[in-house]
């Protein structure tokens, strides 16, 4: 790890000549077996992070949320307030899986 930290530094030092906006994504499944809706799966990663919401979109296949955490300095401004995170899970069919998409300060990829 020490390593990727000195080739990383190395290079960012080269590239960037400010601090530029870092955006990250991440991107899982869970299985059907599900023992909730995905509006109460948002909630539970909400108090994960620490996020309160901004802004949500549901769906009975679909749920997405911006909120902002105090977890990271970054945010951008949106109509309302300051956002960091944005959380979206989509259900693919039944026995399906269960797509997770979570990104900083915003979901970079497709979902």
């Amino acid at each position: 790890m020490t390593h990727f930290q000195n080739v990383f530094q190395t290079n960012y030092e080269k590239i960037f000549l400010s601090e530029p906006i870092i955006f990250s994504c991440a991107t899982g499944e869970i299985n059907d077996k599900m023992e909730s809706v995905l509006s109460v799966e948002i909630q539970d990663l909400l108090r994960a992070f620490n996020a309160k919401p901004v802004e949500s979109l549901v769906e009975e296949s679909f749920t997405s949320v911006s909120a902002y955490t105090g977890l990271w300095k970054e945010a951008l401004q949106t109509k309302k307030q300051e956002m960091n995170l944005q959380i979206a899970l989509r259900k693919t069919r039944m026995g399906g899986q269960t797509t997770i998409v979570v990104g900083t300060p915003i979901i970079t990829s497709e979902y």
